[in-house]
């Protein structure tokens, strides 16, 4: 039997998403040194959005391929058989990135 191509269109206001990375943010002033293990990882991530689900009005600018910012913490892992894939509430967008 052959590879099937598994095709995932978000629901519920979702979206699909790839993750690109964190979203550096300024490092504190600090008076002492932490081990790398114990530094918190940043807030934000920059994701690249991969499909819209159908019942999103409120971000008619938003399409496939635009690169976003959402808080880490709210991207939910999905697990199907082997694959795995990235969703995020669309209502978490913080900013779409343009780039000139």
């Amino acid at each position: 039997m052959g590879d099937i191509e598994m095709r995932v269109t978000p629901a519920n206001k979702r979206l699909l998403v790839e993750e690109l990375g964190e979203v550096p943010q300024e490092p504190e002033a600090r008076s002492f040194i932490l081990p790398e293990e114990a530094k918190q990882s940043s807030e934000y991530m920059r994701v690249v959005v991969k499909a819209i689900a159908q019942d999103i009005e409120t971000l008619t600018e938003l399409e496939p391929g635009n690169e976003v910012v959402v808080p880490s913490h709210l991207i939910e892992t999905v697990v199907v058989g082997t694959e795995e894939f990235k969703l995020v509430p669309s209502n978490y967008v913080m900013c779409i990135i343009a780039r000139s």
